[in-house]
C-alpha cells in the first residue's frame, strides 16, 4: 500500500491498519489488531477491553471471547511497537503536510495501588499536585493546524528502577536504566531523527526547558528551540557578564575559578522583566491556526544566561528571551528562551512559543476520544503496546476529520443558504 495517496490509505479502518501492522507477522494477528484498534474508536463510556467486547461483538456470547482476544494481542510480543510507530511517522508526515516543529511534553494518569509500571507519588498535571500518577513522555510532530504524537513512553521514577521485585513482577527490561524526563524526550528526538524526519525547531515547557543538559544536548544535535523556563532563571543583563579570569592567583601561582563578587550580578528573568521599560513591549499579533488571529504583548531581548553563576560556570550562548506580559496583568504570565538566530524577527519566536499549547488539546483528545488513560494492565509490554495502538487510533481518527470533514451548507452573498437545485426550464 501506497501511503502517499492518503486519502486511499485511510479511507477505512481495516485500509489502515493493514498499513500500520504491515510489519506483523500473520493476517490473525493483524487481524487483532485491527480489533484492538476498533475498540480505542468505539462510543463506550470506557474504552478498555470487557466494555469494548460487549459493544464490538457480534452477538452477546462472542463479547468475551473478543475481550480475551483483545488481552491477549495487547500483551503479545509477536509485534512490535518501534515498526508500527516507523509507519505512523510515515503517516504523520503526510497528514501534517507542512510541519513546524515537534513538540515535547508529558502527561499524568492517576492510579490508584503500586503495581503499575512506573505509578509512583508525583507531580501529575491533571491533578495540579502531587498525585499517585503514572507520567507518559511523547514527541509530536505539529503544523500551524494539526499535530500528531510520534513517540510517547512511560517514566519510570528511580524507586522503580531500584525495586528489583516490581520490576520483575511488570516485566521491564533489565537494560532500562533511570533516565530523567528531558532525557527520555532526547533520545525520542534522536529516534525521530533517525527515523528520516528532516531537523524540526524543538517546543517544550519549563520542565525541560529549565534544564541545562536538554538545552545543551539539542545545541549538539544542531536543533534550533523555543523552549518556556521558569521565572527564576538566572541570566545576565544586556552587555553584562562575569568578570574575565585572571590567569593565576598571585599568593598561590593556581588558576583562579571563582570571580565573585564581581562588576555585575545575574538576575532572575522575573526581576529583569521589571526592569525592562515600556518601549520593551510591542503588540505582536500572531497566527492562532487557520484563518485566526490573537494579539501578544511582549519583550524580545538578546541576552545571555547565567548557569551556576556563582559556580564560576561560563555564561552560556547568546539567546532570545520572550516575555509575554498581557495589558492589565500584574505580573508576566510566559518566559521563553531560544537559540534561534539574531536576524529571526521575534514574531517568530513568539508564535512557536505559543504553538507549544497545541499539544494539551492532543492529550485532551487522546484521552477522552481513544482511551489513553483507561488502560489498566500492570505489563511494561502491554502499557507500550497500548500507547501505540492509542497513538494509531488517534491517528486514523484525526486524518478522517481533515479528508472528510462534515458538510457545511453554502452561504449566498446576503447570507441565506443557497439553493442547490438544478434550475428549472
Amino acid at each position: 500500500m501506497d501511503i502517499s495517496n492518503l486519502t486511499s490509505s485511510c479511507a477505512d479502518l481495516e485500509s489502515f491498519c493493514n498499513f500500520v501492522f504491515s510489519d506483523c507477522s500473520g493476517k490473525p494477528l493483524r487481524t487483532n489488531l485491527w480489533a484492538c484498534v476498533e475498540a480505542r474508536l468505539s462510543t463506550a463510556k470506557r474504552k478498555t477491553h470487557q466494555p469494548a467486547g460487549i459493544q464490538l461483538a457480534a452477538t452477546p456470547d462472542m463479547a468475551c471471547g473478543l475481550r480475551q482476544k483483545l488481552n491477549r494481542t495487547t500483551l503479545s510480543t509477536r509485534w512490535s511497537d518501534d515498526q508500527a510507530r516507523h509507519r505512523l511517522l510515515e503517516v504523520a508526515r503526510q497528514h501534517v503536510g507542512r510541519p513546524v516543529a515537534l513538540i515535547i511534553d508529558d502527561t499524568g494518569f492517576i492510579k490508584k495501588g503500586n503495581k503499575s509500571p512506573g505509578v509512583q507519588r508525583q507531580y501529575c498535571g491533571k491533578a495540579g499536585k502531587r498525585e499517585n500518577c503514572q507520567l507518559v513522555v511523547s514527541t509530536h510532530l505539529s503544523g500551524w493546524n494539526c499535530s500528531q504524537p510520534l513517540q510517547a513512553e512511560l517514566y519510570l521514577p528511580e524507586v522503580w528502577i531500584n525495586d528489583l521485585e516490581r520490576r520483575r513482577e511488570a516485566g521491564i527490561p533489565d537494560e532500562i536504566e533511570f533516565r530523567t524526563k528531558p532525557q527520555i524526550a532526547l533520545e525520542q528526538v534522536d529516534w525521530i531523527l533517525a527515523a528520516g524526519l528532516p531537523p524540526q525547531i524543538i517546543l517544550a515547557d519549563a520542565g525541560y526547558g529549565n534544564s541545562g543538559p536538554f538545552r545543551e544536548g539539542l545545541r549538539e544535535r544542531r536543533l534550533e528551540y523555543v523552549v518556556a523556563i521558569q521565572p527564576s532563571t538566572s541570566v545576565w543583563r544586556p552587555g553584562q557578564g562575569p568578570d574575565p579570569l585572571p590567569e593565576t592567583n598571585p599568593s598561590s601561582g593556581r588558576r583562579q575559578t571563582r570571580r565573585y563578587p564581581g562588576t555585575f550580578e545575574p538576575v532572575s528573568v522575573r526581576a529583569l522583566a521589571d526592569e525592562l521599560d515600556a518601549h520593551h513591549f510591542k503588540m505582536y499579533r500572531l497566527r492562532r491556526g487557520r484563518h485566526r488571529m490573537r494579539e501578544v504583548r511582549a519583550a524580545a531581548i538578546r541576552l545571555h544566561t547565567a548557569p551556576k553563576a556563582y559556580h564560576g560556570c561560563e555564561p552560556g550562548p547568546e539567546e532570545w528571551l520572550i516575555v509575554i506580559w498581557p495589558p492589565g496583568k500584574p505580573e508576566p504570565t510566559d518566559f521563553f528562551l531560544s537559540n534561534m538566530g539574531r536576524r529571526v524577527h521575534p514574531k517568530r519566536v513568539i508564535e512557536l512559543g505559543c504553538l507549544r499549547w497545541r499539544v494539551e488539546r492532543d492529550y485532551q483528545d487522546m484521552k477522552q476520544d481513544v482511551g489513553m488513560e483507561h488502560y489498566e494492565g500492570r505489563t511494561w509490554v502491554g502499557w507500550n503496546h497500548h500507547l501505540t495502538i492509542c497513538m494509531a487510533a488517534f491517528a486514523f481518527l484525526a486524518i478522517q476529520r481533515k479528508l472528510f470533514p462534515p458538510e457545511t451548507p453554502r452561504i449566498d452573498r446576503v447570507g441565506a443558504q443557497a439553493n442547490h437545485r438544478e434550475p428549472g426550464p
